[in-house]
């Protein structure tokens, strides 16, 4: 099972958890050779900021505008092996 495929799954078990009774869509998709991204959308519930919470520590990095780099976290790379995760991940309600 790839990374991506890992962060989907647990990301959706651990929305599961956290929200039970609503509905989440959770999409990976790659972007290239080296990005790819999480998507997760729901309906109206949860707050934007609340689920940013659960599915914040499956990103590997951060955008850096400065120097317009994705900086990537050692930390968020061995919690990624470990768990999965995605270069990106999108979240909004629909």
């Amino acid at each position: 099972m790839t990374r991506l495929e890992l962060g989907t799954q647990n990301i959706t078990q651990d929305l599961k958890k956290a929200f039970p009774g609503c509905d989440f869509t959770v999409i990976p998709t790659i972007l290239d050779s080296q990005k790819s991204f999480i998507g997760v959308y729901w309906m109206p519930g949860p707050s934007l900021k609340a689920v940013d919470k659960v599915v914040a520590k499956y990103a590997l990095g951060v955008w850096n505008d400065k120097t317009e780099v994705y900086d990537y976290s050692p930390e968020a790379i061995a919690f990624g092996d470990e768990r999965g995760g995605a270069t990106f991940i999108w979240t909004k309600t629909i």
